[in-house]
């Protein structure tokens, strides 16, 4: 890779970016993490563990039974849920926190239903002072007073 591609970034803060490139090995491995939130996100649910196997099966389309379900949280890595299954598990669970954990290894978070329209208008005020600006090059550079 070369050096103007690896150092692109304008990101001016201490954080990591997005798309870091400079993880180390398993910096991203949420498996545990995930696992314990969905297994404590179902235990304060009113459903049972069966109940919510077979509610994930029926809003997903694909079979997760309990035995599943139970490998899937269990600290056995040979087994894991599928990434389909997230939207069906969020909503039966009526919880984004399994989502918030996946998000978190990158700095990243979810935006509940509610919080929305504050995203997007800020998003367009983000845009409306980005055109401002072109607009006020494009003047100046024309001569042009506002």
């Amino acid at each position: 890779m070369s050096k103007l591609k690896k150092n692109c970034s304008s990101h001016m803060s201490g954080e990591r970016t997005l798309f870091d490139e400079g993880m180390s090995d398993g910096a991203l491995d949420v498996r545990m993490l995930f696992r314990d939130t969905i297994s404590k996100e179902i235990g304060k649910s009113r459903l049972s563990r069966w109940q919510f196997a077979a509610e994930v099966s029926r809003l997903s389309g694909h079979e997760l039974s309990k035995d599943m379900l139970d490998k899937c949280t269990s600290s056995n890595f040979d087994y894991g849920l599928r990434a389909e299954s997230l939207p069906a598990i969020l909503c039966v669970l009526q919880s984004l926190e399994p989502a918030r954990a996946l998000l978190a290894a990158i700095g990243s978070d979810v935006v509940a239903p509610d919080e929305g329209d504050y995203l997007k208008l800020m998003r367009l005020e983000k845009e409306s002072a980005r055109l401002n600006d072109q607009m006020s090059s494009l003047r100046a550079k024309l001569g042009i007073r506002k």
